[in-house]
């Protein structure tokens, strides 16, 4: 049997027919304006508001940088993704991340803004702003004056500087502190959250005893921190006078610090030395002995015949209203 497919065009033309059929394809496959015409494959699908493909067969290298705009971006929660240079931002590089767990913003190997999902945002640096404005009852001092304070006889107030200095006996003392006389049922009020920090030092660690914070420390009232000779506590009363004391390591009361301390509504206390959480008290099956109107209280004493010095730049009271 003869196979039509297999004759040759012409006497002239061996090309077969199945030959000249698949020349045919090839030039159709070939040309790129095939389909394009109205009313064609291509021009229709080109021309669909969606085009569809399979799901999620368009991928990354498929889409030029700077390919995506804004625009086209949708407006929905972006949930669980990481925005980061190439390099990850941190230590090392510079940038900005904003990651599930926050925002962070690093610069010379310093997280300068850190607004953690979980609340209590930091920021270093300079910060520029039009106006500050407290959320909470806000004394704060440099000692510009100490008119007002009670006091003893060898406390004086510089240019931002407190001086406190006791005279060379046993047993002498200083204290001095700010009443609240007008304020007393205002503040202090330990049932609030309340915060203090003070920048301070002693001219010695040595046969002495110191208190700072709020309330009358010496008298087994407020919270704060002691310093006896070298070592470092923070303290807290209870109503019935009970002192609780934790000694804080590594700190030198010679050597200018910042000490503050925050107790919380559900009387938690966290304390810190320059910034650096030091102790964490559970305190929430105790009362406070707030009784004492009293904030911005510095006391200091000797246990030997020599002179002692403290010194305090700064101190700051907040408490919730």
């Amino acid at each position: 049997m003869e196979v039509w497919g297999d004759k040759p065009k012409s006497q002239t033309d061996p090309t077969t027919v199945d030959q000249e059929i698949d020349g045919k394809i090839q030039d159709h496959l070939d040309d790129p304006d095939a389909h394009i015409e109205t009313g064609q494959s291509l021009q229709s699908h080109k021309a669909s508001e969606i085009i569809d493909h399979l799901a999620k067969s368009i991928i990354e290298d498929k889409i030029g940088d700077g390919e995506i705009s804004s625009r086209c971006i949708t407006t929905d929660q972006i949930v669980g993704k990481d925005i980061r240079t190439s390099a990850d931002v941190g230590a090392d590089v510079d940038g900005v991340s904003i990651l599930p767990t926050g925002i962070e913003m690093w610069q010379g190997g310093d997280k300068k803004v850190d607004i953690p999902v979980s609340g209590d945002p930091t920021f270093k640096g300079n910060t520029r702003v039009n106006m500050l404005t407290y959320l909470r009852l806000t004394f704060r001092t440099m000692f510009e004056s100490i008119t007002g304070w009670a006091k003893t006889t060898h406390v004086y107030n510089y240019f931002g500087n407190l001086v406190m200095t006791t005279s060379g006996v046993l047993n002498a003392y200083e204290y001095c502190h700010l009443p609240t006389d007008d304020l007393f049922a205002l503040c202090p009020n330990f049932e609030k959250a309340v915060s203090f920090s003070t920048t301070l030092a002693l001219d010695q660690k040595t046969n002495l005893l110191c208190y700072f914070g709020i309330g009358p420390l010496d008298s087994s009232e407020g919270i704060g921190f002691k310093i006896v000779n070298s070592n470092v506590y923070a303290i807290w009363y209870e109503t019935d006078w009970t002192e609780h004391a934790y000694l804080l390591s590594g700190i030198d009361p010679t050597v200018l610090h910042v000490y503050a301390f925050e107790k919380l509504a559900n009387k938690t206390i966290n304390f810190y030395v320059d910034n650096v959480l030091k102790q964490f008290v559970d305190a929430s099956a105790y009362d406070f002995n707030s009784s004492a109107n009293t904030i911005f209280y510095y006391y200091i004493k000797t246990t030997n015949d020599g002179s002692k010095s403290l010194y305090c730049w700064d101190c700051l009271y907040q408490q919730d209203y």
